[in-house]
């Protein structure tokens, strides 16, 4: 018997935990439903190696769990910043958005604030948020990628493997979320390499412009530049295992310190046309 459900935009099955209560019909029509990620309400300043967002910049990523982070009761809005239940148990995700959690699951345009981004493809395959991440930290510690402009992809946006999370293209938004350099964040990027200068990279991460130049040697810390908003951020230019998500970090999940709308809580939500569900 398989250990996840799935349906489609247009049919009724039901979905067992994560989108709302358990048994209830996950709600149809474009471009809903949506599955909250992670919600933060801060600036990047802080927050890593926090259990509530999954140890990320620390030594105990590899090992979070649902239970170990607080996650697996939290579902919907209004229940605290941190990662959710979405993040270890949904996959398939080829939308993203970032909402001011106002308004509902159905709709990113149902939120006061809100910005929506759409892949190129369905990019996590068999893997939760969760485990993209992992794999990608896991895969940074088996060679040496860091400073040798490192790209498996697109060079001029920093894509890591065919398996791995394309790019996702800005589709809608309020208008209200911006980078810190006034510019509307028309890129969403799960993994991502700066190769302006010497190396950095960023996670989850909603920027403008190019990964190829502009960003210069600055792509980290609490204020990357043409960047709004990201879950770890950290210099990528001299040994890809010390400078993973598992390792450190410079610049935690949150607003950079430029953007549009520093501390307001914002939830980061993903939506595929095929959810499948680990748990």
């Amino acid at each position: 018997m398989p250990i996840f459900s799935t349906f489609s935009s247009g049919g009724n099955k039901m979905r067992g935990v994560g989108y709302g209560k358990p048994g209830v019909a996950a709600p149809t029509g474009p471009p809903g439903p949506w599955y909250i990620l992670m919600a933060t309400n801060q600036s990047k300043s802080s927050q890593l190696n926090n259990n509530s967002f999954g140890y990320i910049g620390g030594g105990n990523f590899g090992s979070a769990t649902i239970d170990s982070t607080g996650a697996r009761n939290k579902i919907t809005f209004g229940q605290g910043t941190g990662v959710y239940h979405n993040y270890f148990s949904v996959r398939n995700f080829n939308y993203y958005a970032l909402v001011s959690g106002n308004g509902n699951h159905t709709n990113v345009s149902s939120h006061s604030y809100y910005v929506g981004w759409q892949a190129t493809s369905y990019p996590s395959g068999s893997q939760s948020m969760y485990q993209i991440l992992r794999s990608i930290d896991v895969a940074n510690s088996q060679g040496n990628r860091a400073g040798q402009n490192y790209n498996q992809g697109n060079p001029a946006t920093g894509i890591v493997g065919s398996g791995h999370p394309t790019t996702g293209n800005r589709y809608t938004g309020s208008g209200n979320y911006r980078c810190n350099n006034g510019s509307v964040a028309n890129k969403f990027m799960v993994w991502g390499i700066n190769h302006d200068s010497d190396d950095d990279s960023q996670a989850l991460v909603a920027y403008d412009g190019n990964l190829s130049n502009g960003k210069m040697d600055s792509w980290r810390g609490n204020n990357p530049p043409q960047t709004m908003w990201s879950i770890w951020g950290a210099d990528f230019h001299s040994n890809s295992s010390s400078q993973r998500m598992s390792s450190s970090g410079q610049g935690g999940g949150g607003w950079t310190n430029g953007a549009s709308r520093p501390q307001e809580l914002v939830y980061l939500m993903g939506y595929s046309d095929n959810p499948q569900f680990i748990y």
